[in-house]
């Protein structure tokens, strides 16, 4: 909710009385979920917001955007001109990007049915059912879990058997640059969890769960329990 990320009441209100005010106030419950830094999380909004606002001068409701919509706005922020938000960043567009995934992970866009070389709906079904199963995660974890499993699944397509502890490393490096340490420790939990339902279903190697955080520990990367090469170098001094 955007109480999570405005102390302004005035700042929420103005959000929740656009356009887009609900949408708007799920995209930034979204956000912190999934452990995104508040001063990130704000930028998003704020280009969300942005992208709301120039689709409703051009007749484009909230329901009606698109991808053709979501290019024409990446080409007006070089140039833009918007009263209440002056020359923007075109780096801001990843913000833009991520409110419209939103509402087509809501349902909000409907969005046509195309041929997908990866098996999303069906492995994630199925890992639901596992962590269900076996963890007894809610369904509410498994949907923050499952916004980083889409992301790897975009990035290695249906190569799973070859995932390795190197690779899964690098993702979360490269998701850090834009999401923060606080959502790559959260993308790093959703990742092991993956693995261990992809070696229990045999789609991968065993032991990549561990080789993975040893990785992420080697790099001083967030490891899901929070333990990083600073912590054992600590604890090796003490010891």
């Amino acid at each position: 909710m955007l109480s999570e990320l405005f102390e302004s009441a005035a700042r929420i209100h103005g959000l929740r009385a656009g356009p887009a005010g609900a949408e708007l106030d799920e995209f930034a419950h979204v956000l912190s979920e999934v452990g995104y830094a508040q001063i990130t999380a704000r930028r998003h909004l704020r280009a969300a917001e942005h992208f709301v606002s120039w689709a409703h001068r051009h007749g484009i409701a909230v329901s009606g955007l698109s991808e053709q919509a979501l290019d024409r706005f990446g080409r007006h922020m070089p140039r833009c001109r918007c009263a209440q938000y002056g020359h923007s960043d075109r780096s801001l567009l990843h913000g833009a990007r991520l409110f419209f995934r939103h509402l087509k992970d809501s349902g909000t866009i409907k969005v046509a049915a195309v041929a997908s070389p990866i098996p999303e709906p069906a492995l994630l079904m199925t890992f639901r059912e596992w962590m269900h199963r076996q963890r007894g995660a809610c369904a509410s974890t498994v949907d923050n879990y499952a916004i980083h499993i889409r992301e790897l699944l975009r990035h290695v397509g249906l190569e799973l058997d070859k995932l390795d502890a190197r690779g899964l490393r690098q993702f979360v490096m490269e998701g850090s640059k834009t999401c923060g340490w606080a959502a790559a420790k959260k993308r790093t939990t959703a990742l092991r969890m993956f693995v261990r339902f992809l070696i229990a279903e045999g789609k991968c190697a065993v032991g990549l769960d561990v080789s993975f955080r040893q990785a992420c520990v080697a790099r001083g990367q967030p490891s899901p329990d929070g333990y990083t090469a600073a912590v054992a170098g600590s604890a090796a001094s003490a010891s």
